[in-house]
């Protein structure tokens, strides 16, 4: 492993001086993350008995950046590891992990002029709310995606057209059904002065099995909007879901939110509250499927630092929450949040008189805060705890739990010089 690294730094190096001379700016750049988590429930409530968990996740990045007035290229490889993974040792040593080096991203940018350009391979794509198209940089490995971006930007607004398509290895169309076989998209963004509306057609294709060809097609439309005025803001989204194609049934689902907050003491201190609603089904059996699909979507930034909802249930979800942050002076940030959780339709479950039908799934509060130790180094530090019920147990099949506030925290450094 560490040979594959040294490689790669020399190979960094080395297009370096060759594009140097090709009157090329080079901009290297590196990032270590350690993150630290003690285990009381995340994710999910404990079972009686089991142990708290204490680990050390990393994240460690070599980056990129070669770019001329019409081009750009940019080069980024990560190695994620948990402390002490690694699958090759011996009695007198650790050697190190042979798999966890990886291509993190690794694209180019070619503009044809001042309005059009061109982007293509390994990238991140992340546009509006991130409902559906996120980075999700909690995850240590965050998503990007091998695609095509054909780019216009001009008066005040831009359009993207985004064509992917996926295959194991190069003979063979067959792929899991877990992953897209294709992803497209075209949106469209516009930018007034205090306002911004965009919005979005996505069509993704995912093969019934990896062994079969019949691809299922299904579409989504959004529409994102932001107003911001004075330190007032709203902003607001809503998507549609539906099939294309019969194979894999009916789909009629949707996705929305809306979030108002204001500023205090100077703009010190921001406020608000928002819903998100995640349609679901219905106990009783049906054709049609309403269980609307976020896609690569934001889990964590929406839904609760407890991630008990990065699967959304087979009824749906609504989040109605309270937020504020503290910002004193350029270094600190403090946040709070409280969620108040219930599934979109409900659900039958057994109590002591008998069956009934329930939708509170509990209370999770997030509490967060990051400070600046100096320019590349930031510090971060988190606590949740989530005020469980008997139907979200049952929900994360953890019925016999006695766990009532299951919790965990965390604390993570990030250094980074770009």
């Amino acid at each position: 492993m560490n040979r594959r690294i040294c490689s790669a730094g020399l190979l960094l190096l080395l297009c370096a001086s060759v594009l140097e001379a090709q009157e090329y700016k080079f901009h290297p750049g590196a990032e270590i993350r350690p993150r630290i988590l003690w285990d009381g429930g995340y994710q999910s409530p404990h079972t009686d008995g089991s142990i708290q968990q204490v680990y050390i996740s990393q994240r460690t990045r070599l980056n990129a950046d070669f770019s001329s007035e019409k081009l750009k290229m940019y080069v980024s490889v990560q190695d994620v590891r948990i402390w002490g993974d690694d699958n090759s040792f011996k009695e007198t040593g650790m050697l190190g992990n042979t798999e966890s080096l990886m291509l993190h991203q690794g694209w180019f940018r070619v503009a044809f002029d001042q309005h059009w350009a061109l982007k293509a391979g390994r990238q991140i794509l992340a546009y509006d709310d991130q409902r559906i198209l996120s980075s999700r940089n909690w995850n240590d490995y965050q998503v990007t995606y091998d695609a095509l971006v054909l780019q216009s930007e001009r008066n005040n607004s831009c359009i993207d057209l985004v064509i992917s398509w996926n295959a194991q290895t190069a003979q063979d169309f067959n792929y899991s059904e877990k992953k897209f076989k294709t992803l497209d998209f075209i949106r469209y963004e516009k930018n007034w002065n205090d306002f911004t509306l965009a919005g979005i057609g996505l069509v993704t294709g995912n093969t019934l099995n990896d062994s079969v060809e019949e691809m299922y097609l299904r579409g989504t439309w959004g529409l994102n909007f932001n107003y911001l005025i004075n330190g007032f803001q709203i902003r607001s989204s809503g998507y549609f879901q539906h099939h294309i194609n019969k194979v894999g049934g009916q789909v009629s689902a949707f996705c929305f939110s809306v979030y108002a907050g204001n500023t205090f003491l100077r703009e010190k201190m921001l406020a608000g509250a928002g819903l998100d609603l995640v349609s679901g089904n219905e106990e009783s059996t049906g054709t049609v499927n309403h269980r609307f699909d976020l896609l690569y979507g934001a889990r964590h930034r929406y839904y609760g630092a407890m991630d008990y909802f990065s699967k959304m249930p087979d009824q749906g979800l609504e989040d109605f929450y309270l937020n504020c942050s503290f910002i004193p002076n350029g270094k600190l940030d403090l946040q709070a949040c409280y969620h108040w959780f219930f599934l979109d339709k409900p659900k039958n479950i057994q109590t002591a008189g008998g069956k009934q039908q329930r939708q509170y799934l509990g209370g999770e509060l997030d509490l967060q805060i990051k400070r600046k130790v100096q320019k590349a180094i930031n510090l971060e530090a988190g606590y949740s705890f989530f005020s469980t019920t008997p139907l979200l147990k049952t929900i994360k099949g953890v019925e016999s739990s006695d766990r009532l506030l299951p919790w965990f925290f965390y604390l993570m450094v990030e250094v980074k010089v770009m």
